[in-house]
């Protein structure tokens, strides 16, 4: 992952999901595609946002949220974002089990940069977080 303010710095992804079973498949899934930068488990919007306070100065190359989550779920923690002006280029990736056509609009609406639904397969899922990681290895990211 590219970023216009420190090429050499690590990739540093916020993972938003509350399946702990889920956080390890996303893991290994990257670590599987060899990489090496910074994951960081966020069980609920809440955390997440808490975890975007608390570090401001150094704050994710992208987002990954799944929309069903308790306390804030990933619509709200995307209307907290959009809203923040520091926070809301962030890109955002919905990694959800949702395949809700108004799920998608909605989360489009949110200007999300990709919405992938999750596959029970390890095969067609470990596809979609390379595609992910293809992506944002070659992505012009800005922080500014």
């Amino acid at each position: 992952m590219n970023t216009t303010t420190n090429n050499t710095s690590r990739p540093y992804i916020l993972y938003l999901e509350d399946d702990y079973l889920e956080t390890m498949r996303f893991t290994m899934a990257l670590q599987h595609r060899d990489f090496n930068g910074k994951i960081e488990i966020a069980m609920n919007g809440q955390e997440g946002i808490d975890i975007l306070n608390q570090k401001r100065h150094h704050l994710p190359d992208i987002i990954i949220v799944d929309l069903n989550m308790p306390v804030m779920n990933g619509f709200e923690f995307m209307e907290f974002i959009k809203n923040d002006i520091t926070l809301r280029r962030i890109p955002v990736i919905v990694l959800t089990t949702s395949s809700n056509e108004s799920d998608i609009v909605k989360s489009y609406d949110f200007q999300v940069a990709g919405y992938f639904t999750k596959p029970f397969g390890a095969e067609e899922y470990n596809r979609i977080i390379a595609c992910i990681k293809e992506y944002w290895d070659i992505a012009r990211i800005s922080k500014s």
